[in-house]
């Protein structure tokens, strides 16, 4: 079962959330695969922190203008300021639903095939999904930070699905 977000456009930045139910079991194991903890609903602008580091888990590119990977590779970002991230992404940037996480000219970051990752910080004492990538700059995607979608505006939609 895939159930996007009701006011989702196809093709659009906002409001770019998505839920899918997996058929069958998945074996968390509680170090390779665990379970990642749902921000509180409401905290929208402290969460993620700024400057923090979380690890974002895809099947993007090794290297730019490489094919998707087979295997999930883990990658370290920092949250960038509000200021960064609409230096990049203009007016696709909402303060209440959008964040930048990554690095300027470091060649190192998110890419095409990572699209719907989720973004975890350790900072809370638990793994916390605090973000969900949206979008990237298409031309030098290895360059710039990728822009997430915050989690915590989402949690009481997430919550009617989950229970």
């Amino acid at each position: 079962m895939f159930t996007q977000y009701a006011t989702f456009l196809a093709g659009g930045l906002f409001n770019d959330i998505a839920l899918i139910k997996v058929r069958g079991h998945i074996p968390i194991d509680g170090t390779f695969i665990a379970i990642a903890n749902l921000p509180p609903a409401g905290n929208f602008n402290n969460i993620p922190e700024v400057g923090s580091n979380n690890y974002v888990v895809g099947f993007g590119c090794m290297y730019p203008g490489g094919e998707a990977v087979n295997r999930a590779q883990v990658l370290e970002l920092k949250t960038n300021t509000h200021q960064e991230c609409v230096s990049i992404y203009g007016s696709y940037v909402n303060g209440l639903t959008h964040f930048c996480a990554g690095y300027f000219n470091r060649n190192r970051g998110i890419c095409p095939g990572d699209s719907g990752s989720g973004l975890i910080s350790l900072r809370y004492g638990h793994p916390m999904i605090v973000g969900v990538f949206s979008a990237l700059v298409p031309h030098n995607p290895s360059n710039f930070p990728g822009k997430f979608m915050r989690v915590a505006p989402y949690v009481s939609w997430i919550r009617q699905y989950i229970g």
